[in-house]
Formats: structure tokens, C-alpha cells, sequence
């Protein structure tokens, strides 16, 4: 009975050992594979006091993205883009982008103001909304696009809106539009 008692507690420390030792394996494969992920993650500027260098970080590599796009690409389909950029600045609340992008004359003339232009966009777009080109011409230095924007959130509602598009050099460009009231 006495060598029953003994090799128990032998058994039982052996197993308190393999549990300890089972127990340090763990910790150091999950040490590892966390310092891996950090390792591996893309590096981001972050530390801001508000957030403007990652936003500028963010927007000037969407820039540089874009720019390479539309560097293989025809009058026509660069075009599309820039006047798809215009409009997902619009969808996503992104007033301040898409303001910069209007012609400076055109600006002048019918938003003076972030907040006229912001006030006008909220009211005669949707936050989501499709686009479909129905023309594109080029006039001189303009190339002038008719396309039907339709709002999906109200199925019913689609209108027929015309942009004019200068495009200084690629991804560099101002737009204008058939102003509704």
C-alpha cells in the first residue's frame, strides 16, 4: 500500500511537471506570433494630436495609387475616375476633398463656401448612389460628361447630370457641373 502511495505521487508530480512545462511552451509560441505580427504589420504613421498626418498619409498614398491607375489608361476612362473620385468624396461625407476639386471660377460663381457647397451636396446627392456614363465628349482642353446618377437608398429617384472635367495632368484636375435649384 505504502508503494501504491508513492508511485501515485509520483505519477502526480510528473504530471504537475508536464503541465508546467506544456504550460511555458504556450506562453513562449504565443510570445512569438505576437512579436511576428507586429513584425510583419504594415508600418503606420500614428501618435497624432488629431489625427491629421494619418488622414494626409492615407490620402496622399490613395493619391499616388490613382495617379499610377490612370497612368495606363485612356482620356476616357481617366475621366470616369476622376469624375468617380468626386463623387465618393460627396458619398462619404467628404466635403472639404471634393470642394477642392471644383474649378476655381466655378467655385467662386455658385459655392463660395465650404459650407454652401456642403449644404448643396447634402441635399442633391446621396450617400449611396450609382453612376452610369452616358457620354463623354471632348472639347478642346474640356471634356464634358452626361451621366445619370441614381440614388439607391430611393430607387425611384435618378436624375441626368452633366460635369465638365480640366484636367491640368494625371490625377491633377478641377470639375464643374450643371448646377440644379
Amino acid at each position: 500500500m505504502k508503494e501504491d502511495k508513492k508511485t501515485r505521487n509520483k505519477i502526480n508530480t510528473e504530471k504537475r511537471k508536464l503541465i508546467i512545462k506544456l504550460a511555458v511552451i504556450s506562453l513562449c509560441i504565443i510570445v512569438i506570433l505576437v512579436l511576428l505580427i507586429l513584425l510583419l504589420k504594415p508600418n503606420r504613421e500614428v501618435d497624432l494630436e488629431d489625427g491629421t498626418k494619418t488622414q494626409e498619409a492615407i490620402q496622399e498614398n490613395r493619391e499616388e495609387k490613382i495617379t499610377d491607375y490612370v497612368r495606363t489608361r485612356g482620356e476616357k476612362e481617366r475621366m470616369q475616375v476622376y469624375l468617380s473620385e468626386f463623387l465618393k468624396h460627396i458619398e462619404k461625407g467628404e466635403y472639404k476633398e471634393a470642394y477642392s476639386r471644383l474649378y476655381t471660377k466655378f467655385k467662386r460663381n455658385y459655392f463660395p463656401t465650404l459650407e454652401t457647397f456642403t449644404e448643396y451636396a447634402k441635399k442633391y446627392y446621396s450617400s449611396f448612389m450609382s453612376v452610369t456614363h452616358e457620354d463623354i465628349q471632348r472639347q478642346g482642353k474640356y471634356y464634358i460628361l452626361t451621366v445619370k446618377i441614381k440614388d439607391l437608398a430611393i430607387t425611384q429617384y435618378e436624375i441626368e447630370q452633366m460635369y465638365v472635367i480640366y484636367e491640368k495632368g494625371l490625377n491633377d484636375y478641377y470639375i464643374s457641373f450643371q448646377v440644379k435649384y
